[in-house]
C-alpha cells in the first residue's frame, strides 16, 4: 500500500505505511484480496472505470483457473507434489510445522534449484522468486503455492479446500500410512480419502532432476485432467487439444485477445464460441471508455495539447473502426456471464456499461454524453478518489491512466498451454508471424 505523508511543519512530514492486518477472515478471502494486490501491482491493470467485474467473470469463462501473475504449468504439478510429500509425513513430523511452513521451506528451495539449474537472465523464464536467486534465507512473499492455489482447485488438481483447511486437516489426521483405507467415520483422515482421489499420479521431486519445463509424463498427467475436469467447454480446453493447438496466437498477437479471436473465430467449437465472441465486442467497447477518460484527464490545458491531441487521435480512430463493426452484445449477455461465473456487478457499472454499449452505436454523435457517462462512472467507482469530480486538484498524467486492453489473462493462458504442447511435442511452435 503506498503511504501517507502527514506533514509536522513547514519543512518536513511524518510518513505513515499502511498495512493489513486479517481479523476473523476465511482462507478464501485472504487468498482473495493478495491476488488482487498483486495484479494491482502491474502496469495496466488499475480499473479506474470499475469494469473489472465484468472483464473478470470473461475471463474466468475462457481461461478458468488462470491468472495474471502464474507464469509457467510447472507449478500446476510441483505444488500438489509438496502437498502430498506434507501428507505422507508422520504425524508427529505434521504437529512440528503447518503445511504453509513446510511449503515456504521447500518452494524456496525448489526456486533456489531452477535458479541454479536454468540461469535465467532478467525475464527469469518464469521461475516464481528467481530475483532472490539461490539465496535460502529471502524470497517472495507470494510464494507458487499462494499464486496457483485457486487455478489448482479451479482445475481438479487438488481437493477443492482452501490452503489454510487442507494444512489444519492434514495436521490433525492420525499416523496411518499413505495407502490407509479410510472408513466412513466423518473425521480429519476420512476427509483425506478426498486428497488420494486428487494426489495418486504424483511421484515425489527430485532436486537434481528438476527443470522448470515440463517432462513429457508430466504433460501427459496434466493435459488430459484439465480437459476433463473443465469438460472441452472453454477456450483454453480446446487450446490444449491437437486441434486448438492448431490456433494459437501467433508470437507476436499473445498480448492481443481481439487479434487472437479474429485469427481463430470460425474454428471455435459451438460451446465455446458465444463467451468467445462476447469477450471480443466487449474488449472493443470498452477500449473507447478508457480512451476518453485519458482525453478527459488532461483537460484543457495548453501545456498538455499535444497529449490531449493524441488521445483523441485515438478516440476519433477507435469511433471509426467501431461505427465499422457495432459490438453485438448486450447487457442481458454480460450479465448473463457475470452472474454464471458468480461475480455480481453494482447498479451504477451495469447502467454504465449499457449507457456505453448505446454511445458505440453513434460515438461522435453522442461524444457529450460519452465524457457525461465517464465521468459519472469515474465517480461512482472511486468516490472522492476520483480524478474527474469538480472539486478535484490533480496533476495531469503523463501517460495513459486505467486498463489499457481486456486480454482476460490470454498470455498467461498461452504460456501454460505452450508449454504443455511442448512438452507433448519436442520441436513444436506457434504458427510463426504473417
Amino acid at each position: 500500500m503506498s503511504s501517507i505523508d502527514t506533514p509536522t511543519s513547514a519543512n518536513s512530514s511524518v510518513q505513515l505505511s499502511t498495512v493489513f492486518g486479517w481479523i476473523d477472515f476465511s482462507a478464501d478471502d485472504r487468498d482473495r484480496v493478495n491476488t488482487v494486490l498483486d495484479i494491482l501491482a502491474t502496469p495496466g491493470t488499475v480499473d479506474e472505470l470499475g469494469i473489472g467485474t465484468i472483464r473478470d467473470a470473461i475471463a474466468d469463462s475462457l481461461f478458468p483457473g488462470i491468472s495474471t501473475i502464474q507464469t509457467r504449468a510447472k507449478y500446476f504439478l510441483l505444488v500438489p507434489r509438496l502437498v502430498n510429500e506434507y501428507r505422507q509425513l508422520n504425524h508427529n513430523s505434521r504437529e512440528k510445522q503447518s503445511l504453509s511452513e513446510f511449503l515456504e521451506k521447500k518452494e524456496r528451495l525448489i526456486r533456489a534449484t531452477l535458479v541454479a539449474k536454468h540461469r535465467p537472465d532478467k525475464e527469469g523464464k518464469g521461475i516464481i522468486g528467481s530475483s532472490f536467486g539461490e539465496k535460502l534465507n529471502q524470497g517472495v512473499q507470494r510464494l507458487p503455492s499462494s499464486t496457483y492455489w485457486h487455478g489448482l482447485r479451479v482445475l481438479g488438481l487438488i481437493p477443492d479446500l482452501p490452503l489454510r483447511t487442507l494444512g489444519d486437516t492434514l495436521r490433525q489426521s492420525g499416523a496411518q500410512s499413505a495407502d490407509y483405507n479410510y472408513g466412513e467415520e466423518d473425521n480429519a483422515d476420512n476427509r483425506l480419502s478426498t486428497v488420494s482421489d486428487k494426489l495418486p499420479y504424483l511421484k515425489p521431486i527430485v532436486l537434481d532432476e528438476l527443470s522448470i519445463e515440463l517432462t513429457r509424463d508430466e504433460a501427459e498427467l496434466l493435459r488430459p485432467r484439465i480437459i476433463s475436469n473443465l469438460k472441452n467447454d472453454t477456450l483454453l480446453a480446446w487450446l490444449l487439444t491437437e486441434e486448438g493447438k492448431k490456433f494459437l496466437p501467433r508470437p507476436a498477437k499473445r498480448d492481443s485477445y481481439e487479434s487472437s479471436y479474429i485469427d481463430f473465430k470460425d474454428k471455435l467449437p459451438e460451446n465455446i464460441r458465444e463467451n468467445a465472441r462476447i469477450g471480443y465486442h466487449f474488449s472493443r467497447a470498452m477500449r473507447g471508455a478508457h480512451i476518453l477518460y485519458n482525453v478527459l484527464l488532461q483537460g484543457d490545458s495548453q501545456a498538455n495539447q499535444d497529449r490531449i491531441n493524441l488521445y483523441k487521435e485515438h478516440f476519433n480512430d477507435w469511433s471509426k473502426l467501431i461505427t465499422e463493426e457495432v459490438p453485438s452484445i448486450t447487457w442481458v449477455e454480460l450479465s448473463k456471464v457475470a452472474s454464471q461465473q458468480g461475480r455480481k456487478v453494482k447498479l451504477e457499472t451495469s447502467k454504465f456499461i449499457e449507457g456505453w454499449l448505446h454511445v458505440c452505436e453513434d460515438p461522435n454523435g453522442m461524444r457529450e454524453k460519452a465524457k457525461d457517462l465517464v465521468r459519472r462512472q469515474e465517480v461512482s467507482n472511486k468516490g472522492a478518489l476520483a480524478r474527474l469530480s469538480s472539486s478535484s486538484e490533480r496533476e495531469r498524467p503523463t501517460k495513459q491512466v486505467g486498463l489499457e486492453s481486456l486480454n482476460y489473462r490470454l498470455p498467461q493462458a498461452i504460456q501454460i498451454v505452450s508449454d504443455i504442447h511442448d512438452a507433448l511435442t519436442p520441436g513444436w511452435r506457434p504458427r510463426p508471424d504473417a
